[in-house]
C-alpha cells in the first residue's frame, strides 16, 4: 500500500488570521520605527537652528553687520545676512561683490 502526502511536499498554509496578525505586527513595527526616526530628525534639526542662533549671536556682538555663507555637515548650503538698515546691507552687498571679483581668478 502506497501512501501519498496531500501536499505534496509544500509547506502547509498558515490560516489567515496568522497572516493578518503578522501584517498588522509588521505595520506596528514600521509606524515605529518611522516615528523614531522622525523624531530624531527633528531634534537634530532643532539642535542645528540653535547651534547656527548661537553662531550669529556670537558675531553680532562683535560685527555690527555681516554675512555668513556656508554648507553644515550634511552638504546644505546656509547664508545669513545681519544688517540693521538698507545702507548697511548695501555695504554689505559691495563687499561682497568686491570679495568675489578679487577671489575669482581671469577667465
Amino acid at each position: 500500500m502506497i501512501m501519498s502526502d496531500k501536499n505534496d511536499g509544500k509547506k502547509p498554509r498558515k490560516p489567515k488570521s496568522d497572516k493578518e496578525s503578522n501584517d498588522e505586527r509588521n505595520e506596528k513595527l514600521i509606524q515605529a520605527a518611522l516615528k523614531s526616526h522622525l523624531l530624531e530628525y527633528a531634534s537634530k534639526k532643532s539642535s542645528n537652528k540653535e547651534a547656527l542662533m548661537d553662531i550669529l549671536n556670537l558675531v553680532a556682538e562683535q560685527l555690527s553687520s555681516f554675512v555668513i555663507v556656508g554648507y553644515n555637515y550634511e552638504g546644505e548650503p546656509l547664508s545669513c545676512i545681519s544688517a540693521k538698515t538698507t545702507q548697511e546691507n548695501d555695504a554689505l552687498c559691495a563687499l561682497v561683490n568686491k570679495f568675489i571679483i578679487q577671489n575669482t581668478g581671469p577667465m
